[in-house]
């Protein structure tokens, strides 16, 4: 068997988990699960993302909990309103 081309993306339903960011005038996107890690970009106040899982990291706000983006990107999870009342669960559990 030999590939042809890029592996398609996943198609099946939503396994992920959405939220809205909540810090104007925007949130970082981190490397990791703090601030001291690479800034790798940043999201507007009221966009929507996709949440893969959460991790413990650095405390933000007094929150330690940092969500991993779809993308593998990191954002605070104090800066981030669950919609429709899911809470994502822990990464690698």
């Amino acid at each position: 068997m030999k590939n042809l081309g890029k592996t398609p993306e996943w198609c099946g339903g939503r396994w992920w988990y959405q939220g809205t960011t909540t810090k104007k005038p925007s949130v970082n996107l981190r490397q990791g699960p703090g601030s001291s890690t690479k800034l790798v970009g940043k999201l507007a106040y009221g966009k929507t993302v996709e949440i893969i899982c959460k991790v413990n990291g650095q405390e933000v706000g007094g929150n330690p909990r940092w969500y991993q983006l779809e993308d593998g990107r990191f954002v605070a999870a104090r800066y981030v309103k669950n919609l429709v009342g899911d809470i994502p669960p822990y990464c690698n559990k």
